[in-house]
């Protein structure tokens, strides 16, 4: 009688173990996961570089305001904000130039998801 146990145990087993090895073959899973840029990972909204030879940057996302410093072409900098002037639609994006904030315009920059992006374009506008 215990043989018989054993045997029907071990025929059990068996099935279970056959069943799992054939309910597991199935289509597989990359190897790699692609992930979306995120701005916790991308350290920013995103990245800018200066397409234009000379860059103004203002102190308001306005075309009439006052210019607080200048950009060379192929600077790489940091998005810190973006905004679209209501009157003219036009997109500005925030800046930390030095320690003060400035504002560029689409126009004069290209952007750019990561910094490693960023500064391998930089090289085309300097």
């Amino acid at each position: 009688m215990r043989s018989k146990t054993l045997r029907s145990l071990a025929l059990k087993t068996a099935l279970i173990l056959t069943t799992l090895a054939v309910l597991s073959c199935g289509p597989r899973l990359p190897k790699s996961l692609p992930l979306d840029q995120n701005p916790v990972f991308t350290a920013g909204i995103g990245w800018l570089v200066v397409t234009q030879a000379y860059a103004r940057v203002k102190a308001e996302p306005e075309g009439s305001a006052a210019d607080v410093g200048h950009l060379r072409g192929g600077d790489v900098l940091a998005v810190q904000g973006r905004e679209r002037d209501p009157k003219t639609g036009v997109a500005w994006y925030r800046i930390n130039l030095g320690g003060a904030e400035g504002w560029l315009t689409k126009d004069q920059a290209a952007f750019l998801e990561s910094r490693d992006a960023a500064e391998r374009a930089a090289g085309r506008y300097k």
